[in-house]
């Protein structure tokens, strides 16, 4: 399998060298990297907003990751008909493990200097609130304690845009699709009846 090498798993798809168990191996890894990372979402530490600002940011990240999903999904599936028109959904599934794993490791690189940082300096400085560490970070917080949480969707609302980019590039590499496709081009035939 190809964990790190996407240039070569881009080349092996190309090549059609992937027998159906290797694609449900990939499947099963990239199944069980969504399901490590949703958890280790679930298990961060609630950043202190109150009810209101939470909700909009909520919404505003469901909006965001939905809409930057639907175009990179609309825009891999012309760039797949643009080349060989073959095997979508097995070159996305694929292609997108290592992309994955590739860039949650650059994330890390900056992640865990940020992390150690927040845990030596003192809450106001991080939150821009006048809490110290004694007091409860949940009680009368002003908007600006939620800067990290914009931050972090921000972050990975780029992350997002940069995986579909490179899966963009790969796909058209494997499909043989013309070079000069352009990325901003969306149809929505994907979702009519061939």
């Amino acid at each position: 399998m190809f964990w790190w090498n996407v240039d070569g798993l881009a080349r092996a798809l190309r090549a059609g060298a992937f027998s159906e168990q290797e694609k449900a191996r990939y499947f099963a890894a990239l199944i069980v990297l969504v399901l490590i990372l949703v958890t280790l979402y679930r298990l961060m530490p609630v950043i202190p907003c109150t009810t209101k600002e939470r909700l909009v940011l909520d919404i505003c990240a469901g909006v965001f990751y939905s809409l930057i999903s639907l175009w990179g999904i609309l825009n891999l599936n012309q760039v797949n008909k643009a080349g060989d028109n073959r095997d979508y959904i097995e070159r996305v599934i694929l292609l997108s493990l290592p992309i994955s794993l590739r860039l949650i490791s650059y994330l890390l690189i900056f992640a865990i200097p940020i992390g150690v940082i927040r845990a030596f300096l003192p809450l106001s400085s991080i939150w821009g609130t006048q809490l110290t560490q004694a007091q409860t970070p949940y009680l009368s917080v002003s908007f600006s304690s939620c800067y990290a949480s914009w931050f972090g969707l921000i972050v990975t609302f780029i992350l997002l845009i940069f995986f579909f980019v490179w899966l963009k590039k790969k796909i058209i590499y494997v499909s043989q699709a013309p070079d000069g496709i352009k990325l901003a081009y969306i149809s929505f035939d994907l979702f009519t009846q061939d």
